[in-house]
């Protein structure tokens, strides 16, 4: 029963295969036939057969060499309307030209030995991409630029079909097909709507039947039933496949891979080429992910590219033009049970059995019923994203604030204007427009976000914790220093605005601290610009510091690299924010006293555990303390030590630093002379919280508990005092600590 039963699921599998394959076959078989008679539309309808046999050629190929070597699952790849635009515009390019179009005759064996050299070139292009890792860079390009480009290619797509459905050829200019519509067969508009009609809302008694089977049987009998009314002319019926390119095209083929001239026509096509496979590698990807998403896997992008460049070349060196993914073909399959490789091979398969069994069948195909169909997939080009920005463009300014609609602006802006250049010029123009307007998003985001915050020293202080006196002086005198939080990109498009933004406001003040710590990058001009404004701050005595630039960290590095530290020293590059603000803090209260003060250091009377005591109580307190000497990086006490007695730092600076888990030590704050610390233990009895840690040579003042308990015995009113102000600094540093945290909460 178990084996009976494995048999009927794998029995099952392979019928879904099979269906999914054939259906999308039966939805990609049509248009396969227009889009092939867009690459050679240039050279006339003489040549339209020969385009329809590459084409169906080429979706053949590729997809049995994807699937021999083993590319992504659910894949079909076929022709796409960008890039057959793209041949398109080649060919005409090359009309232009004395050597391939002597007298204006075309040598047509001569052009499409070009083409196929451009299409080999293009898969090597697509192969190399891959292998370089540019399959992860789909993410990055702008959506505006993606929806431009497949904007413009639906438009273009409308506007053949509206050719080809009226009578017209496929490379009638538009100001004649304007001037013909006197002539033009209207009697197909019927057809063609009706072929879409079908695509777009399949009638519910035929849903098990793909709606591309529907529009063709209903198409043909509505052409047939509008052939016999003669006030309503119709246009023709579809090119058939020619079987095999002209017989003096191979010689030239092989002629265009000869190495004598090579390197001119190398010249011609590669531009070509890069854009073929750059939309190719666009269209593969997009399609990509869309079969990620209904198999549930992710799979590598980069190995597919060189899959599917391997395949272009076969395909080309065959006589065939470049095939990408194909995302309606893959959800076609995917609907009707397709999941695995072999639904590939089975598209190729079953369009290899009609173009070879029953070739005049598809000939008997109304041109209309193609359009139409052509109409449907145009439609599915433009994309949710593209009709809800074109919605919000056109009417939705007053539901946005002023910041959406600036977005939203520009963003129908660079579409619009994507896509107008690729239906008024061509495809490789609007590919060019593309890249530039990629490359102004990226300059005005960066350069947007460039400043996140900014702010002084009066609204944040360092955690140095710092005598009442210091304290005071740094409320009242803070806004001397300024803090700007960089973010982003520093490079020729931001680093300059973050200058502009940084001289205002540093002006008027002592000292600017810039907080790196959202920078992601900074390129050869950010550096130059920085040294730029240091010399211009150092001219106004503003003296610039800057924070989060660790050793060994990418904007350190760069630092290095482009020389910054001559105009700025590595001695004011800070690990963090909150030494570089003690060092601005330092500046400031240094430019208040002179060296002497620095040197001497403060006496018992000024600090603060003595506040409010009079000379008698002064001399108590004096006699019951211990003076103590610390080298530099030397510890008071350690991290679990027993306390059982308080310091007031007399000189010097001394560092309190917490014990990770993973053995490392951090910061958390910093004292300065006047204040006292290490009271937590001996009033709570507890052991030591964190390490202190001599910043230099320091001299502190030791209260043990046994003389606070001597002082309480017979010097009540001083010891009274001192508790007072041991709870006045706990209060202060306290408030000091919730007014930063509301400060940083506000930024």
């Amino acid at each position: 029963m178990s084996a009976a039963g494995g048999i009927s699921r794998r029995a099952a599998a392979w019928r879904g295969e099979v269906v999914g394959g054939v259906s999308a076959a039966l939805a990609g078989l049509p248009v396969e036939l227009n889009y092939g008679l867009m690459a050679l539309a240039p050279l006339g309808v003489a040549l339209g057969p020969v385009g329809v046999t590459a084409a169906l050629h080429g979706t053949i190929i590729a997809c049995l060499v994807q699937v021999l070597l083993r590319g992504r699952r659910l894949m079909i790849l076929g022709s796409r309307p960008g890039v057959m635009l793209i041949i398109a515009s080649l060919v005409a390019a090359l009309m232009t030209r004395t050597d391939f179009a002597p007298g204006g005759i075309p040598d047509v064996p001569g052009i499409l030995g070009m083409v196929l050299l451009c299409v080999v070139l293009a898969g090597l292009l697509q192969s190399m991409f891959g292998l370089l890792g540019f399959g992860r860079l789909i993410a990055f390009v702008p959506q505006p630029v993606i929806s431009g480009l497949s904007t413009g290619i639906a438009i273009s797509i409308v506007l053949m079909s509206l050719k080809l459905a009226l009578g017209f050829p496929a490379n009638t200019a538009f100001l004649d097909f304007l001037g013909g519509l006197g002539n033009a067969r209207y009697g197909s508009l019927l057809v063609m709507g009706g072929a879409a009609w079908l695509m777009f809302h399949p009638p519910r008694a035929a849903r098990t039947v793909p709606p591309v089977i529907t529009a063709l049987v209903c198409g043909m009998l509505l052409h047939t039933m509008l052939s016999w009314v003669p006030a309503l002319p119709l246009s023709g019926h579809a090119a058939p496949p020619a079987g095999d390119l002209p017989a003096p095209a191979w010689e030239r083929l092989l002629e265009a891979f000869s190495p004598e001239g090579l390197w001119l026509r190398l010249t011609i096509v590669i531009p070509y080429a890069l854009t073929i496979a750059t939309l190719a590698t666009i269209e593969s990807l997009l399609t990509a992910n869309a079969a990620d998403l209904i198999t549930g896997e992710r799979q590598d992008n980069d190995r597919e590219l060189v899959v599917q460049g391997a395949a272009n070349v076969v395909a080309g060196l065959c006589g065939a033009p470049t095939m990408a993914g194909n995302t309606s073909r893959v959800v076609a399959c995917a609907n009707s049970g397709g999941r695995e490789r072999a639904s590939a091979a089975f598209y190729s398969l079953f369009i290899l059995a009609a173009i070879t069994l029953v070739p005049h069948w598809i000939a008997m195909v109304p041109q209309a019923i193609i359009s139409g169909m052509l109409l449907f997939f145009a439609w599915g080009m433009v994309d949710d994203w593209q009709r809800r920005v074109a919605r919000q463009a056109l009417g939705g300014q007053r539901q946005l604030s002023r910041a959406q609609w600036r977005e939203v602006r520009t963003n129908a802006v660079i579409v619009g204007l994507v896509a107008a250049v690729a239906v008024a010029a061509n495809l490789m123009q609007a590919v060019a427009v593309g890249v530039a307007a990629a490359l102004f998003i990226f300059v005005r985001n960066n350069a947007r976000g460039v400043v996140r915050s900014s702010y002084t020293g009066a609204d944040r202080h360092s955690l140095k914790v710092r005598n009442s006196a210091d304290a005071g002086f740094l409320d009242q005198e803070g806004g001397r220093i300024a803090v700007i939080e960089a973010g982003g990109a520093l490079f020729f498009g931001s680093a300059e605005r973050l200058a502009r933004e940084a001289e205002d406001i540093a002006s008027g003040r002592d000292t600017l601290v810039v907080d790196f710590r959202h920078v992601s990058d900074l390129d050869s001009t950010g550096g130059r610009i920085l040294q730029q404004l240091a010399r211009r701050l150092r001219s106004r005595a503003c003296r610039i510091l800057l924070s989060h630039v660790a050793a060994g960290s990418r904007v350190r590095e760069a630092l290095d690299v482009f020389g910054v530290g001559s105009a700025i020293p590595p001695g004011d590059w800070h690990p963090d924010l909150d030494t570089a603000l003690e060092v601005a803090e330092d500046i400031l209260l240094a430019a208040r006293r002179d060296q002497a003060d620095e040197d001497r250091g403060i006496a018992l009377g000024e600090t603060d555990i003595a506040y409010g005591l009079d000379a008698g109580g002064l001399a108590a307190l004096d006699a019951s303390m211990e003076s103590r000497r610390f080298a530099h990086g030397a510890f008071l006490f350690r991290q679990g030590e027993p306390g059982d007695s308080l310091f007031v730092l007399m000189h010097g600076s001394v560092a309190i630093r917490v014990v990770l888990d993973n053995g490392d030590s951090r910061r958390i704050t910093a004292f300065g002379p006047g204040v006292c610390f290490g009271e937590m233990a001996l009033i709570d009895r507890q052991p030591r919280s964190a390490d202190a840690v001599a910043d230099g040579e320091v001299e502190v003042r030791e209260l043990h508990r046994a003389a606070l308990e001597d002082l309480q015995v017979h010097h009540p009113r001083v010891a009274s005092r001192v508790a007072l102000n041991l709870s006045r600094a706990l209060s202060q540093r306290l408030r000091t600590t919730t007014q930063d945290l509301r400060a940083a909460a506000e930024r």
